[in-house]
């Protein structure tokens, strides 16, 4: 740094001003500049261990929530599929209102013919 011996010192002119605010600013720059980079050192671990702290303490409990949540989900559609099985499995065994329709009436006509021969036989209803 700028050391100033008045007694051996050479007399003070602009140009020799000049020199000694250059040096002093070259000085002053280098420790600003190794004072920046281990301020930047420094603030780069905080950084990572904050946001390391932040991920132990707020995002892995956020995602266990999530994946609990998610595990849930899965077996309520587990159990919805199944129900659909069952509903499939359970209509192709009922008999549509289409097919319905079709059985009354040939179920009708038949007892229609039913009727006619018992009447041709003689038989009451």
């Amino acid at each position: 740094m700028l050391e100033c011996n008045m007694a051996n010192d050479k007399p003070v002119t602009e140009v020799r001003l000049i020199t000694i605010l250059k040096e002093f600013s070259k000085d002053f720059r280098k420790e600003v500049q190794l004072d920046l980079q281990k301020l930047r050192g420094e603030l780069r671990l905080d950084f990572q261990e904050t946001l390391s702290q932040y991920r132990e303490e707020e995002i892995i409990p956020r995602l266990d929530k999530i994946n609990g949540r998610l595990d849930k989900i899965e077996q309520e559609l587990r159990w919805i599929k199944q129900d659909i099985k069952s509903l499939k499995a359970e209509s192709s065994t009922v008999v549509s209102m289409k097919n319905f329709a079709s059985l009354r009436a040939k179920i009708l006509s038949l007892q229609e013919e039913l009727d006619e021969i018992k009447a041709k036989i003689g038989l009451a209803n």
